[in-house]
């Protein structure tokens, strides 16, 4: 299902697999569980900020979160 583009599912899917709850995710962010909840539900669209935190704790890039590319990780 990653061909088809949803921010909200591939937070959700990464932060799974990082094995980190909502709130772990939340807390390392400076947000409320119930944002990341959000978040991962599209009903809330995080700062430009917040997704390049995402981006950074989860070891993906931007442009995965975004959807510009559907390569997961980063080798850095």
């Amino acid at each position: 299902m990653d061909d088809v583009y949803d921010f909200g599912l591939r937070l959700k899917n990464l932060r799974r697999r990082k094995k980190l709850t909502q709130k772990q995710l939340g807390d390392l962010l400076q947000v409320t569980k119930d944002t990341i909840s959000h978040y991962e539900n599209n009903t809330q669209t995080p700062s430009v900020a917040k997704i390049v935190q995402l981006a950074i704790y989860l070891n993906t890039s931007t442009d995965y979160l975004l959807g510009r590319t559907n390569k997961k990780e980063i080798n850095i």
